[in-house]
Parts: structure tokens; C-alpha cells; sequence
């Protein structure tokens, strides 16, 4: 899911992604720097909606 959501690749609903900017990704890591959080979000740029994608965090590993 990640490789998707860093490309801009759909998994579902590729007809909708198609209208985004490419996507912006972020992750949070801790003091220790042991991922905390990942974030994936677009911008619609027809009406300027910004979209996210992908948000997993504290997940168990």
C-alpha cells in the first residue's frame, strides 16, 4: 500500500485519483527514529480539495 500511495498508484477508484496532483508523503518518526506514522494526501486542483490517501500510524509491526 505504501508503494501505491508514494507513486499515485489507485488501488480502488482509479477514476478519481486520476484528477489529483501527484501526492505528497510524510512519516513520522520518533526520537528514536522508529517510524510512528505515515501520511499520504493530494490536491484536487479543479476546486483546490486536498485528499487523503493513505494515514496508517502505531501500527503493530
Amino acid at each position: 500500500m505504501l508503494t501505491n500511495a508514494l507513486e499515485g498508484r489507485p488501488v480502488v477508484d482509479a477514476g478519481w485519483w486520476a484528477e489529483l496532483e501527484p501526492p505528497a508523503v510524510h512519516v513520522a518518526v520518533d526520537s528514536h527514529g522508529t517510524v510512528t506514522g505515515v501520511v499520504s494526501y493530494a490536491v484536487r486542483p479543479k476546486d483546490g480539495t486536498g485528499l487523503l490517501l493513505w494515514m496508517p500510524c502505531r501500527e503493530d509491526a
